[in-house]
């Protein structure tokens, strides 16, 4: 004998979808709580037309997690007037690498002033802005530390869930 599905029935399926989207972020716990930023900083001193140098740009995890660097850009903006941006290049870094919880990487970044520079530029200060691109090395989503796995499971559990009541208040119609 089928056995009916009354709206009380319906309604329990209902309350466990809701209990499990409420509670599955809490049983997650901490993977859910990542405080923190990336922070990138570098310069270069004695810049001189023609130079072409090297900067250590310092790269600060203050994640949780250990995050990799995939990429970093520098953007460099007009020291006064006469000293435009374009005097300036700095290369994009390519090169990978890993930066623990809470430390500081260096890597170099080549730096090179045009021969063009104008003596009014000696002594300028051109300000950097720098742009990293990072991912979670432990398998999280990136700045959130969330595994992706965790996120998966509870998104195919919620779908059942969900499905579950559909065909339940289905059936109870026929």
């Amino acid at each position: 004998m089928r056995r009916r599905i009354t709206p009380p029935r319906i309604a329990a399926a209902v309350a466990v979808v809701a209990a499990a989207a409420l509670v599955g972020p809490a049983l997650a716990g901490a993977a859910w709580a990542a405080p923190g930023r990336v922070v990138v900083g570098g310069e270069i001193d004695g810049l001189f037309p023609g130079f072409t140098g090297v900067m250590q740009a310092r790269v600060t995890n203050e994640y949780a997690e250990t995050v990799r660097v995939t990429l970093l850009d520098t953007t460099v903006h007009d020291a006064k007037a006469a000293c435009p941006a374009s005097l300036v290049t700095v290369t994009k870094s390519t090169t990978e690498f890993d930066v623990a919880a809470g430390t500081t990487v260096t890597t170099p970044i080549t730096v090179h002033m045009d021969f063009a520079a104008p003596d009014a530029c000696q002594g300028a200060t051109w300000p950097l802005h720098f742009t990293a691109s990072l991912t979670s090395v432990g398998g999280g989503l990136p700045n959130t530390g969330l595994d992706v796995g965790l996120l998966l499971a509870a998104g195919l559990v919620l779908l059942a869930l969900g499905a579950c009541t559909v065909l339940a208040v289905r059936r109870s119609r026929t």
